[in-house]
């Protein structure tokens, strides 16, 4: 096999997101959230099913998915807002010539999402931690003393995404060694794609904990173990989400849909949810003066998602296996 194939064997893909769980006057709870899969896979796999899910639901060549928009299609209110504050796309995809929503195609198109996850293989990885609005950290004026919130919890996700792949070389290199003392240790290499629109806040902040790490290294490892792992980070634009090359020679589209930035946008806000449960509950009894079983019924109905005269769909139940949880004492 040339050096050529045995980079390209062992190249992943993966896409990130942030997201806030949460904020209340003195607390906050960011998570950063991130899926990987090998590139081959990803292209020949998820790629494609998630191109053809697109085709079922009609959704128009070059319009990106906002889930965020599509559950708000489920509170009635939504539709008494101004039409600025409305997403024309996601009303034309999934209510009727009446701009009445359309449950049961709705629900099948929950379902077939998390059919795709279910189906695939790839790992999910999640960074998420409580930070108190100290005037410290939020005054203005201190803006140029301090990393902010987002910057170091960037670093500590690059961090464990580093052990990710350092941890799974090692343990194929043990098992390689059992049969041949002579084999090598090869790294496996991730091209990271992360939200690239010009006005995300956040965007200098991941850009900035990713070129430190390369020049610095990260908690636990060194920047050339960095530098090997990550070939390189590209942000993405929605402009460049929803099209695709594995369509049928009848469609127009002129590139690859990154459907991982999609997937990663429906998925990260339950696992980050998932990983903030007790920060969140705490934090409804102590600023919202919710008893706990009102707190805990407002988190788990966030978790979900209700479609009248539906079962109920829970994502993080076909999310959860994906997840990999760090188990060190390192």
């Amino acid at each position: 096999m040339s050096t050529r194939e045995e980079f390209e064997k062992r190249l992943h893909i993966a896409y990130l997101d942030e997201v806030t769980v949460y904020s209340f006057k003195d607390s906050i709870f960011h998570a950063v959230v991130s899926m990987n899969m090998k590139k081959d896979t990803y292209i020949n796999n998820l790629e494609k099913d998630w191109a053809e899910l697109r085709r079922k639901y009609d959704i128009p060549d070059g319009v990106c998915l906002h889930f965020t928009d599509i559950k708000a299609l489920l509170n009635p209110q939504y539709f008494l807002r101004q039409p600025k504050e409305r997403n024309a796309d996601m009303e034309r995809i999934f209510c009727d010539t009446g701009n009445k929503l359309v449950p049961d195609k709705l629900f099948d198109f929950y379902c077939d999402i998390l059919d795709i996850i279910h189906k695939n293989n790839f790992t999910v990885q999640v960074t998420g931690k409580r930070y108190q609005k100290t005037p410290l950290f939020t005054n203005k004026k201190m803006k140029n003393y301090n990393n902010g919130f987002w910057y170091p919890l960037f670093r500590e996700h690059l961090d464990s995404m580093a052990y990710y792949f350092i941890k799974s070389a090692y343990e194929e290199y043990e098992a390689e060694v059992m049969v041949n003392k002579n084999a090598k240790y090869h790294n496996y290499t991730v091209k990271l794609r992360y939200d690239g629109d010009i006005e995300l806040t956040v965007r200098n902040d991941f850009r900035n904990a990713f070129s430190h790490s390369i020049s610095n290294g990260t908690k636990r490892f060194t920047s050339d173990a960095f530098k090997e792992i990550f070939d390189e980070v590209r942000f993405i634009d929605k402009s460049e989400i929803g099209f695709c090359t594995v369509c049928p020679s009848t469609c127009n589209s002129r590139q690859i849909s990154h459907a991982g930035s999609e997937i990663v946008d429906f998925m990260a806000v339950y696992v980050a949810r998932y990983i903030a449960y007790k920060a969140m509950k705490n934090d409804l009894i102590r600023y919202e003066e919710k008893s706990e079983e009102e707190a805990e019924k407002i988190i788990n109905r966030n978790m979900h998602i209700e479609i009248q005269g539906k079962p109920l769909i829970k994502p993080i139940d076909r999310i959860l296996p994906k997840i990999f949880f760090e188990t060190t004492d390192h």
